[in-house]
C-alpha cells in the first residue's frame, strides 16, 4: 500500500490550490520521491476544477502532473486569455461597445482575463515535507514559447488558434515547413492572415517554402565561402552620414549577400532575427547595407573606396 503524506503549506497559502492558486477545497495524491525520508508519495492540495483534469488512474509525478493540469488551463480558458492579446486594459474601459451583452463584455473582460492569465502563471510554493525540499528536477518534455510552457507544439498551436481565432491549417503547414523553432515566425504571418481563403493559404504556405528552399541553398553555399574569410577585419562604411555598422556588413557576408537582389530575398530574415533591437534600430541596420550594396554597385567606388573590397574579393573567389 503506497503512503503519501501532505507537503508543508506555509500560513499565506494554507487556502490555495497548489496548481492554480484558486481556494483549495481537496487533495491530489501523486508518486513523488523526497529528499532525505522515504516515502512513496505525497499529497498536494488542489481545487475541484484542477482535480477534474486528472484521471484517477494516473501516476504521473508531480511535474509532468503539473505541466498536463496547466495545459489544461490553457485550453479551456483560451478565449479569455486571447483578450489580453486583442485588448489592453484602457482600450477595453474606452471602447464604444453598446447594447447590454457587450456592456458586461467589456467591464468585466479584463477581470476575466486577469484572473486566467493569474492561474497560468501561478507557480505554487517550494515544495518541502516536514521542512526536507522535495526533489525539483523537471525531465519532462514541454514546448515553451514566450514564458508558457505547453504539453507540445500541437497543444501551443490549438491554444492561438483559439483564443486568437487564427486558421490552424495555416499556423499548422507553416510550422511544417520552418520548424518549432520559428513558432514566432509562423503565428506571426499567421496573425496578419487570421481567416485565408483556401486559396491565399495555399499561396502563402508555397512562398514560404519558396524562400525556406532558398534561403537554405544560399546558406549552404554561404558557409563554403565566410570559412576563407575574416570576419574580424570587417570595418564599418560611412555613406551619405549614415554608418554602416560592423555588425551589419558582417551578417550580409555570413550569408553571401553581395546584391540588393540577393538581400530582398532575406529581408524577413533579417528582421527576424534583429527583431529583439526594436524597429527603429533593426530598420537603422537595414537602410545601411541597403546604401551599402547601392554603393558597391559602382565598381570603380567598391575598388577604390571600400575598406572591406578585399574580403569581398576573397568570399568570391
Amino acid at each position: 500500500m503506497t503512503d503519501y503524506v501532505t507537503i508543508d503549506i506555509p500560513f499565506e497559502s494554507r487556502h490555495q490550490c497548489w496548481f492554480c492558486g484558486e481556494p483549495s477545497n481537496g487533495t491530489l495524491r501523486c508518486p513523488q520521491s523526497i529528499s532525505h525520508v522515504s516515502l512513496h508519495g505525497i499529497e498536494l492540495p488542489v481545487c475541484t476544477e484542477c482535480a477534474s483534469f486528472v484521471d484517477k488512474r494516473s501516476q504521473m509525478t508531480i511535474w509532468p502532473l503539473r505541466l498536463h493540469i496547466k495545459d489544461r488551463l490553457l485550453n479551456k480558458y483560451a478565449k479569455h486569455l486571447g483578450i489580453g492579446v486583442i485588448w489592453t486594459k484602457e482600450e477595453l474601459e474606452q471602447s464604444q461597445l453598446e447594447g447590454a451583452i457587450f456592456e458586461g463584455f467589456r467591464t468585466s473582460a479584463w477581470t476575466m482575463y486577469e484572473i486566467a492569465r493569474q492561474r497560468i502563471d501561478f507557480q505554487g510554493w517550494a515544495l518541502t515535507v516536514d521542512g526536507n525540499a522535495v526533489e525539483s528536477l523537471d525531465d519532462t518534455f514541454f514546448f515553451e514559447f514566450q514564458g508558457t510552457r505547453f504539453l507540445t507544439v500541437e497543444s501551443a498551436v490549438a491554444y492561438y488558434v483559439k483564443s486568437e481565432g487564427l486558421d490552424d491549417a495555416l499556423l499548422s503547414g507553416l510550422l511544417d515547413i520552418v520548424g518549432k523553432d520559428q513558432f514566432e515566425y509562423g503565428l506571426r504571418i499567421t496573425r496578419l492572415n487570421p481567416r485565408p481563403t483556401k486559396k491565399l493559404r495555399k499561396q502563402l504556405l508555397r512562398e514560404v517554402e519558396q524562400q525556406r528552399r532558398e534561403t537554405d541553398k544560399v546558406a549552404t553555399l554561404s558557409n563554403s565561402r565566410v570559412n576563407d574569410v575574416d570576419i574580424s577585419a570587417i570595418r564599418p562604411i560611412v555613406l551619405n552620414n549614415t554608418v554602416i555598422e560592423v555588425e551589419a556588413i558582417t551578417w550580409m557576408m555570413a550569408r553571401a549577400i553581395s546584391t540588393l537582389n540577393e538581400l530582398s530575398r532575406f529581408e524577413d530574415c533579417f528582421f527576424e532575427e534583429h527583431e529583439h533591437l526594436g524597429g527603429p534600430r533593426a530598420f537603422q541596420l537595414f537602410d545601411g547595407i541597403q546604401l551599402y550594396l547601392q554603393a558597391r554597385e559602382d565598381q570603380t567606388w567598391a575598388e577604390k573606396l571600400d575598406p572591406n573590397q578585399l574580403l569581398w574579393s576573397q568570399l568570391y573567389r
